[in-house]
């Protein structure tokens, strides 16, 4: 390519640069002339030697690869399309959907509700709350009726009405 770009900026031929052997008119000379299909291998002349035989398969150092090397044009296996990957709920044994979004499941594993959007935080270690309890446990006010007089803490800056 560089030559051909090299040709092109001074405005010569590329023609001229080429061989005569690398010309559409002899590649139609070589190939003008009738070419007979190989006779059948029982006309075959036997020959006294011995056969030939493939190389020897000699195992180079490191670990083998587990497949083989595909083509750049060639599909990977992974974008075939998927069989046997529908959804099923553990919860009715429907297709279509998974335990997250069953129908049947209205209640998450801790009585919350299993709404998309309503994810509990993460909050600190083993304390099991929601970021919406943590908030109100901060104000001084727990979902629970019985925690609310024994968890009153008095803040300064902070007026309750």
């Amino acid at each position: 390519m560089h030559a051909m770009a090299a040709i092109s900026y001074q405005r010569d031929d590329p023609e001229k640069y080429c061989h005569q052997f690398l010309t559409k008119e002899a590649y139609l000379r070589t190939y003008s002339e009738n070419i007979n299909p190989m006779p059948d291998e029982v006309t075959w002349p036997v020959v006294e030697h011995d056969p030939i035989l493939p190389p020897l398969i000699t195992r180079m150092p490191g670990r083998p690869k587990k497949n083989r090397r595909r083509e750049p044009n060639e599909p990977s296996p992974t974008s075939q399309s998927k069989r046997s990957t529908t959804l099923r709920c553990c919860i009715c044994k429907d297709f279509g959907h998974n335990k997250r979004t069953c129908p049947r499941y209205s209640s998450g594993p801790s009585g919350s509700s299993n709404e998309r959007g309503t994810r509990q935080g993460r909050g600190t270690k083993g304390s099991g709350q929601s970021s919406s309890q943590r908030s109100n446990d901060a104000d001084g006010i727990s979902s629970n009726p019985t925690e609310n007089s024994s968890n009153q803490v008095h803040r300064p800056g902070i007026s309750r009405d």
